[in-house]
Formats: structure tokens, C-alpha cells, sequence
């Protein structure tokens, strides 16, 4: 078992499926400060994935949880934002 079966990776023309030669990587970008609220963040986007993460200094564990909320507020907010 295993493997891809009848599944088409390829076109005729050898290209990809979605237009790419084989060795053309999807468009990477990665964006520095992308929530005001964290001490540090940075999303990062490979063809349609997308990855944020941030960093905060945590003063007592209250502030730690009011912080994640509005981090992750803000991430997804930033996302909706860039790709809807």
C-alpha cells in the first residue's frame, strides 16, 4: 500500500498542476511586528499556508491569559484580514 496511486502530480507539459516548473518553489514572504500587542511576532506565509507566532514577556499569570487572548484576537483578525 501506500504511494499515489492514479493521482496526476504532473501535467503533460511537465509542469506542475498548478503551473510550477518541478523545481519552483511556492512565493515565501515573512512580515516582522504583525501584533501590536506581543513583545515580538511574524507571520509567515508559503503558497496558501500561513503561520503566525509571537512572543511576550509574562509579568503574573492573569496578564498571561488577557495577553494570549488578545494575541490570539489579533492573529486571527490579521489573517482574516490578508487572506479573505
Amino acid at each position: 500500500m501506500g504511494g499515489y496511486g492514479d493521482v496526476k502530480l504532473l501535467r503533460e507539459d511537465g509542469k506542475r498542476l498548478d503551473g510550477r516548473a518541478i523545481d519552483e518553489m511556492r512565493p515565501v514572504t515573512i512580515e516582522a511586528g504583525v501584533l501590536p500587542a506581543a513583545d515580538g511576532s511574524a507571520m509567515v506565509t508559503h503558497g496558501l499556508n500561513v503561520a503566525v507566532a509571537a512572543a511576550t514577556e509574562i509579568l503574573s499569570s492573569q496578564m498571561s491569559s488577557d495577553i494570549a487572548g488578545k494575541l490570539t484576537e489579533d492573529a486571527i483578525s490579521e489573517v482574516q484580514t490578508k487572506f479573505h
